[in-house]
């Protein structure tokens, strides 16, 4: 726009330039076609010559003056236009500046926004691979200790069983070879008197063996014994005593044990658990159906005021042994040695329910139990035995 301005005005200067030329140049002809007419009418003279020239000098002059002006006043109009002209190039070539680094910015963040798109996704990707590596690692690792967990068991439980099968061939050749001498010893009627001899020895020993045992009770060694001695516990005195206290703090540890905190929390709710008679009572009573009617009663009016839980923790199992084994009443029908027999048979079984590290406490004095349990039995057995021997031997002597 500018810039054409400028050329009008260039073309309206030489327009001008050319007109006054022509102006002069008309009015010279002019001048000079009046003197050529005068001179062919009259002469004219120096003076009025003189006239004449300094005339058309002068008006060349003026004619000059004013061309001069005139270009003067289009040179400063060319150099305001031309000024004009720079600083309007000079704001168009800044917002052409600011427009291209506003562009570049843009394509710049547009850029850094892809790129860290694509970081965040080889990022994620990245991540998600190492968690399928972690995932099938974790895997495979569980696999392997499952495989030798289960291994391990196999071998184990083939190890027990092949025991058990020798135990139990052993026992049953002893028990098979002591019967066939039994059915020769019958089968004998030479050694009658012997037999006899030998069955009333027999029967007194069995008697004195069952008298010895109805006198003491199972014991049990600490598992804290010193050097010099080894405390010997009797039947109540062993689960009231040691066994009891012991297995009540550590009831909460498992068998694989734990750590002192646990031990802490275990003896301190060894210390708050309160013994209730009738879980107790309940408890009894899914191993012995058949005990007192006072009892039962007792059981069945705490069942209508309160429904029990059927589950049974190691506190409830040991109250429950320590109460069937209580000397002061007699909750089992029978004489004394059977109710003693069947409050022991009952708290054996009790313990034996238990899990974890109270169950490894109370092992021995199980062990213990069921060895006083089995030879009692055993005795009447033999006891048995040696009555229906003398009745059979009396039977063959008539």
């Amino acid at each position: 726009m500018i810039g054409s301005e400028v050329i009008e005005r260039v073309d309206r200067f030489t327009y001008l330039g050319s007109c006054c030329l022509f102006l002069s140049i008309d009015w010279i002809l002019s001048i000079k076609l009046d003197c050529i007419n005068q001179s062919s009418s009259t002469t004219m003279n120096v003076d009025e010559l003189n006239d004449l020239i300094s005339v058309a000098h002068a008006r060349i002059s003026s004619l000059q003056d004013k061309l001069d002006h005139l270009e003067h006043s289009e040179r400063e109009r060319m150099k305001s236009a031309l000024e004009a002209q720079r600083q309007a190039d000079d704001s168009l070539r800044k917002e052409y500046i600011k427009q291209e680094l506003n562009r570049e910015r843009t394509r710049h963040e547009i850029e850094r926004h892809k790129w860290l798109r694509e970081a965040r996704d080889a990022r994620e990707h990245e991540l998600r691979l190492a968690l399928a590596r972690h995932s099938e690692h974790l895997s495979h690792m569980l696999q392997l200790q499952k495989e030798k967990m289960e291994h391990q068991f196999a071998h184990q439980l083939r190890e027990e069983l092949a025991k058990e099968r020798v135990a139990f061939e052993a026992a049953l050749i002893g028990w098979t070879k002591r019967m066939e001498a039994i059915e020769d010893v019958i089968d004998g009627r030479a050694d009658l008197d012997r037999l006899a001899k030998e069955a009333q020895s027999l029967w007194l020993s069995c008697e004195a063996l069952a008298c010895r045992l109805h006198s003491v009770s199972p014991s049990m060694k600490s598992h804290h014994e010193t050097k010099s001695d080894s405390v010997l516990l009797s039947q109540t005195g062993s689960l009231k005593d040691f066994v009891y206290n012991v297995c009540r703090n550590v009831a909460l540890i498992d068998e694989t044990s734990g750590s002192l905190w646990e031990y802490a929390l275990s003896w301190l709710q060894s210390i708050l658990i309160v013994d209730v008679k009738y879980k107790c009572l309940e408890a009894i009573s899914r191993i012995k159906p058949n005990i007192g009617s006072p009892y039962v009663q007792y059981i069945k009016d705490y069942d209508t005021m309160k429904q029990t839980d059927s589950r049974t923790d190691s506190f409830q199992l040991l109250s429950s042994a320590k109460f069937a084994m209580a000397s002061d009443h007699n909750i089992f029908s029978g004489d004394e040695n059977t109710s003693g027999d069947e409050a022991l048979e009952t708290a054996v079984r009790l313990l034996g329910q238990l899990r974890g590290q109270s169950r490894v406490v109370a092992n021995d004095w199980l062990v213990d139990a069921r060895h006083y349990l089995e030879a009692k039995q055993t005795a009447r057995t033999l006891l048995a035995y040696v009555a229906a021997r003398d009745i059979s031997t009396f039977q063959k002597r008539l």
